[in-house]
């Protein structure tokens, strides 16, 4: 009975993410074909734009470059004022000074991935939101768009635990700095704490 219940529970997501996969692509297909009707439409412009600008005669383009001159750019003094604040303000600006904890770009370029571990759910991929304990930093809790927060052991490879309550995605979670208590809130307007 409780087999049958799990299949007609996983029936109904799979019902579900297909419909939502289809409707997606429906909706891309919709866009498609809009774009190339405006690709169409400004090709066809853009032809008729070079045939009609061919044939002026020699006459307009003399009036409108002896007209541009006047009508373009900034004067010398517009030139002057915008010169001299830059430099007014650029003098004021306080100069901010790089923290020493910083990792430099060389430090970066040297990390590698230690490990990759699939902790939620791959039908609603998604990690939202990541924090380490301080307390025990080999534990690491992340939030995903399945719902759920999972406490993840990197020195062990394994979850620790997974907490499900939430009825949207968990967009943060946090440890406690000095007990065994993790906080998590979601796009369901709800916060939870969790111990164990």
């Amino acid at each position: 009975m409780l087999e049958t219940y799990t299949l007609r529970q996983h029936l109904e997501t799979v019902r579900q993410e297909l419909s939502h996969t289809l409707y997606q692509h429906d909706a891309a297909c919709r866009v498609i074909a809009r774009l190339i009707k405006e690709r169409d439409g400004a090709r066809s412009a853009l032809a008729q734009a070079s045939v009609s600008g061919g044939a002026s005669s020699s006459g307009s383009m003399e009036v409108d470059q002896a007209a541009a001159p006047a009508a373009a750019g900034l004067t010398d003094n517009d030139i002057a004022v915008l010169t001299e604040t830059s430099t007014r303000l650029s003098s004021a600006r306080k100069h901010r000074k790089i923290s020493k904890t910083v990792a430099s770009p060389e430090e970066i370029a040297s990390f590698e991935v230690q490990s990759s571990n699939p902790i939620h759910s791959t039908s609603q991929p998604g990690i939202l939101c990541v924090d380490v304990s301080v307390s025990n930093p080999s534990l690491i809790a992340t939030g995903g768009m399945d719902h759920k927060a999972v406490v993840f052991d990197q020195t062990a490879g394994q979850v620790v635990a997974t907490m499900s309550g939430h009825t949207k995605p968990v967009t943060s979670v946090v440890f406690h700095p000095s007990e065994d208590i993790l906080l998590t809130s979601s796009a369901d307007k709800t916060a939870r704490v969790w111990g164990g």
